[in-house]
C-alpha cells in the first residue's frame, strides 16, 4: 500500500538529461567546490538582472584568473559549453610538426572547421 508520500514516475523511460559541460578554452580555467563560507561573488550579472550571484558553500564554480564565475555565468559567458563536440568549432586549431632537423619545428594553423549546411524542416 503506498503513502500520500510516494513518488512515482509516470514516464516508462525518463530519458537521462546530460548535464555533462566542457571547458573550450583550458588555459587558465580552473574548476573548484567553495569550501569556505566567506561572502563572495559571480564575476558577472545575468542579463536582465541587477546583482551578482552569491557563491555559496558546497557551489561548483568556475575561476578564469581572478574571475570567478558560477555555472550558469560560466555557461552564459562561454567559460564552459554543453556542446561536446565543441573542440570541432574552434576558431583556429594550431599543430606542430618536427622536421628531420631536430633544430627547428614548424607551427601550422589550421583553419576554422566548416559548420556542418543545417537543414530546413
Amino acid at each position: 500500500m503506498s503513502s500520500p508520500g510516494d513518488r512515482y514516475d509516470v514516464t516508462p523511460n525518463p530519458p537521462i538529461e546530460d548535464r555533462r559541460v566542457y571547458v573550450p578554452h583550458i588555459e587558465g580555467v580552473e574548476v573548484h567546490i567553495k569550501a569556505d563560507c566567506d561572502k563572495e561573488y559571480c564575476y558577472t550579472k545575468s542579463p536582465g538582472e541587477d546583482y551578482y550571484h552569491l557563491l555559496v558553500a558546497g557551489e561548483i564554480y568556475v575561476q578564469r584568473g581572478h574571475e570567478k564565475f558560477c555555472l550558469n555565468c560560466a555557461l552564459a559567458d562561454g567559460v564552459i559549453t554543453r556542446d561536446r563536440i565543441h573542440w570541432q568549432r574552434r576558431e583556429s586549431m594550431m599543430t606542430y610538426a618536427r622536421n628531420d632537423d631536430a633544430e627547428t619545428e614548424t607551427i601550422r594553423v589550421l583553419p576554422p572547421v566548416e559548420q556542418p549546411p543545417t537543414t530546413g524542416s
